[in-house]
């Protein structure tokens, strides 16, 4: 049986993926920051993913990596600015982290290595036209360019070794469990309180926790996903209002949107020092996964009225304790 090593298995994509390999009779070894006496697979203590990582234990007998823990955020040190604390994080977890891990995974002679990057890799907003694998990287910001950092890491040590790679750019992916920004907004959705979003027209790509299972299963099980890099989506972009008015309507409510200009809204959203929050509402973010399809034959199971109707269902579920 394949052995898999599964990084990041306590996060929502993690646990969702432990779960679907099992399903397809593939050996499950995760990488635990602490001792479980109950967890339901076999694990590997690894208390932090940074330099100084040991992961010869962690890797014996396993063929394969995936590679999905990451920092997003920066961690307390010292009298550092937050600025300082979210750099040296980023880039000793994501960056110098990732270059244990896979050189580790070399040197136990790991057969492929699957790597969760980011589409922020190739920027935060897309205009005429959406990001594809060929577009020259452009990361706006420390994430991105950890990411970005981690993708090359892994690229060079892979080159000339018997190990190949299949990094995966993600956009946002939703589905039951979500955590973060969609899960703040199936609450503000669910308030049912009238939103002013009815004048932004973008359009963002978006990728349903099961159709990115699916694709990881791929990457590590396709020959033509060796050595390659593929960007994500379920390959219907929504607007903030269509999608709003979707999540209102799983829920079986009015979309209650109107109209409020959107250099108003901009406004708004500096007065409250949220920037980024309306850069993110207003702009966007287009992916084309063609190269995904026609590579590795993948066709998105659920559609994104599937997913977010699946996801709808479990946060009604669990209503109580996210209101």
């Amino acid at each position: 049986m394949t052995k898999v090593l599964i990084t990041g298995t306590s996060g929502f994509i993690g646990q969702a993926l432990c779960s679907f390999l099992t399903e397809k009779r593939i050996g499950i070894k995760a990488a635990l920051r602490h001792k479980q006496d109950t967890y339901p697979y076999e694990f590997s203590v690894v208390e932090d993913i940074t330099k100084e990582t040991e992961w010869e234990k962690a890797l014996k007998g396993v063929e394969m990596v995936v590679h999905l823990a990451a920092q997003a955020h920066g961690v307390k040190r010292g009298h550092y600015s937050k600025q300082q604390q979210d750099a040296f994080a980023l880039f000793n977890i994501n960056v110098t982290g990732t270059k244990a891990l896979v050189q580790a995974a070399c040197n136990a002679e790991v057969k492929h290595f699957v790597y969760l990057s980011s589409i922020k890799v190739n920027g935060e907003t897309t205009h005429s036209k959406p990001f594809v694998e060929k577009d020259v990287p452009h990361p706006e910001d420390e994430y991105g360019q950890s990411k970005l950092q981690a993708e090359e890491a892994i690229k060079s040590y892979c080159t000339g070794s018997k190990m190949s790679y299949t990094i995966l750019r993600s956009p946002l992916v939703y589905g039951p469990k979500v955590k973060g920004n969609f899960l703040d907004l199936l609450r503000l959705s669910a308030s049912k309180i009238p939103l002013p979003f009815a004048a932004i027209n973008n359009k963002r790509s978006l990728i349903y926790i099961e159709n990115l299972l699916d694709i990881i299963y791929l990457s590590l099980m396709h020959p033509k996903a060796r050595n390659e890099t593929f960007l994500l989506c379920d390959g219907q972009d929504l607007s903030i209002q269509e999608l709003v008015t979707q999540i209102r309507k799983a829920m079986k409510l009015s979309s209650h949107l109107w109209y409020c200009p959107l250099a108003m809204l901009e406004f708004i959203f500096k007065v409250l020092k949220r920037e980024q929050a309306f850069l993110r509402l207003s702009s966007s973010l287009q992916v084309d996964n063609q190269k995904l399809r026609s590579y590795v034959g993948w066709q998105p199971r659920f559609s994104v009225e599937q997913g977010l109707e699946k996801t709808i269902q479990w946060f009604l579920s669990e209503k109580k304790q996210y209101l």
